[in-house]
């Protein structure tokens, strides 16, 4: 048997072996606050510790294999949920921390396994010795890593809140342990004059490029842009509010001993994994907002879900529905749900569990707001002309740019207009691009004759022998290999990208800036690649009798925060 056969039929058996989990015949609520646990570790180190020792990128790696434990989660029995969190996690025993770790795994593997039914990996190894994957090629590794740093420069980020309440929270904790290791309901008070200000901070500091026109808000979110920015700006704050509770009770914790070291260390996990009134948690993200109750609800049914009902249409490729409806109260964990707040979530949600009002009512609304970023940076090149939406007959010019000057023209196609997750949407994403290649060489072929004749058309005014720059603009990243290695002189762009090309082009004072963008965004992309991506290194896996290497980008994480906010800064001020 080879090594690709043995390795699917080990996913064949995986998928039987998990099922049977002890630990899966535990509550909900048991469960998922161990798998949380892990999850706050990984953000920010460990709480006994005063050395921080965080790695978010790993933690938001876990949060989005969630995504492929939850269909097996909602089996767990909801009840019972236990009287505090401690009381909750007394069943963990070191056999089901085992199974904890084993369930994290199965969630990697179930990630990487997708891929290598696509012919990402070669395979090599059995059951024995271990499996062990590596790219199909030298160029398949290249473009990976190519692909994955232009696509995190792209991503959505919060400017992190500047307030700290160290006053506010060391009132909390001392009135905790005065009140022999409980709260009393001036607690409410606290966290609702906490909530208000970090709600406000978030509210301004969202920085994430619309990928929606003003109606296609309207049409998915069910509410407008600015009120969707108010949600989501709630529920960052409330987990915001909930870290500082966990560091306020852990750093207090840390110099104590005892039963009040104890007790409070246990105060501090309730706060990594908190399960809260619905009414409580829902009312203040009503009086914080000024959304209506209905308002509300439409948007929690995005971002929510009830383990009773056993089902979560939502989940899936990356996404995981952060909040937990456990009967009346919300249950999440801090990180998880900051995460999974952007916009392209709600947009993968209504795609997989709304598809009809998705093609119907918002998918027209997403290629128009993709051309409307990249024209902003792109109208800032001298003596340019701008033409969108140009039937030539045989197909459409997305979006013409053209210097008189010059007499050359950007001649781009808008596909992919929302940022992929998994193998499944990167496949996806590469049939649309390979969609654009075709109407880019529809045009190419045509005389130039009539080439002059459809510029003109565009542009208003006569051109001849013009020179045409082709592009393909997508909101995130492009693909595999499979589509880097077929494009040949054409250029491919993210909103970022465009706009780091542009600044450098007229921070060199170019003279001909639309015929040397496409060599321009090769220059750009080599440079992130170069900075962000820092090379790959080998993971390893245990997979109960069998373990499985493969292959791990490191990234700067550094980088990615400049690039990320200089990005933001040139496409939609500061």
């Amino acid at each position: 048997m080879d090594s690709q056969t043995a390795l699917r039929e080990l996913e064949a058996e995986l998928d039987k072996d998990v099922k049977a989990l002890p630990l899966l015949k535990l509550p909900f609520r048991t469960v998922v606050s161990a798998l949380y646990g892990v999850v706050d570790n990984r953000f920010h180190g460990p709480r006994t510790s005063p050395e921080s020792r965080e790695n978010e990128d790993v933690g938001s790696a876990i949060v989005n294999r969630l995504s492929y434990l939850l269909p097996l989660l909602i089996d767990c029995p909801v009840e019972p949920l236990g009287l505090n969190l401690a009381n909750a996690l007394s069943p963990i025993t070191p056999q089901y921390l085992a199974e904890l770790g084993f369930l994290l795994a199965y969630a990697h593997f179930s990630e990487l396994m997708p891929e290598v039914h696509r012919g990402y990996y070669s395979v090599s190894g059995d059951v024995a010795s271990g499996f062990r994957l590596t790219h199909a090629s030298d160029s398949f590794r290249y473009y990976e890593a190519r692909d994955i740093a232009l696509t995190e420069i792209s991503m959505p980020y919060y400017l992190r809140p500047r307030l700290k309440f160290e006053a506010q929270l060391v009132d909390v904790v001392n009135r905790f342990v005065k009140q022999k290791f409980s709260h009393a309901g001036d607690l409410v008070t606290t966290v609702t004059v906490i909530a208000k200000q970090l709600y406000e901070e978030f509210r301004l500091g969202i920085r994430e490029i619309p990928i929606l026109t003003d109606e296609g808000c309207n049409a998915a979110f069910g509410v407008s842009l600015e009120k969707f920015n108010r949600f989501r700006s709630a529920w960052a704050g409330i987990s915001e509010l909930c870290l500082h509770l966990a560091d306020a009770f852990a750093h207090r914790a840390r110099s104590s001993s005892g039963r009040r070291q104890r007790e409070l260390f246990f105060e501090s996990m309730e706060w990594t994994a908190p399960l809260l009134r619905r009414n409580f948690l829902e009312g203040l993200v009503l009086a914080l907002t000024g959304l209506s109750g209905g308002e509300i609800d439409h948007l929690m049914q995005f971002y929510s879900f009830s383990p009773a009902e056993k089902r979560a249409r939502q989940v899936g490729d990356g996404f995981f529905p952060p909040i937990a409806q456990l009967a009346d109260s919300l249950h999440f964990n801090p990180d998880a749900l900051r995460s999974m707040l952007s916009s392209r979530n709600v947009l993968y949600v209504l795609n997989r569990a709304h598809t009809q009002v998705f093609d119907e009512q918002v998918s027209g609304h997403l290629e128009p707001a993709l051309i409307e970023i990249a024209k902003r940076p792109l109208s800032r090149l001298p003596d340019v002309f701008l033409a969108q939406e140009i039937d030539w007959g045989g197909g459409d010019i997305d979006l013409l740019v053209y210097s008189e000057r010059e007499n050359s023209a950007l001649h781009i196609q808008a596909k992919a207009a929302i940022a992929p997750q998994g193998a499944r949407m990167v496949a996806a994403t590469e049939g649309r691009v390979k969609e654009a290649l075709r109407q880019l060489s529809a045009l190419r072929k045509l005389p130039p004759a009539q080439i002059d004749a459809i510029v003109e058309k565009a542009i208003g005014r006569p051109v001849r022998g013009v020179n045409l720059v082709d592009v393909v603009l997508c909101r995130a990243s492009f693909g595999t290999a499979k589509i880097w290695e077929r494009l040949g002189s054409v250029a491919v762009v993210n909103p970022s990208i465009v706009a780091a090309v542009v600044e450098r082009l007229l921070a060199t004072s170019s003279s001909n800036p639309v015929t040397a963008f496409a060599a321009t965004v090769q220059e750009v992309a080599d440079d992130i690649q170069r900075r962000a991506a820092t090379g790959w290194e080998e993971a390893t896996i245990e997979l109960g009798r069998t373990t499985l290497t493969m292959p791990l980008l490191r990234l700067d994480s550094n980088v990615l925060w400049v690039e990320r906010q200089k990005s933001y800064e040139r496409l939609m001020g500061k």
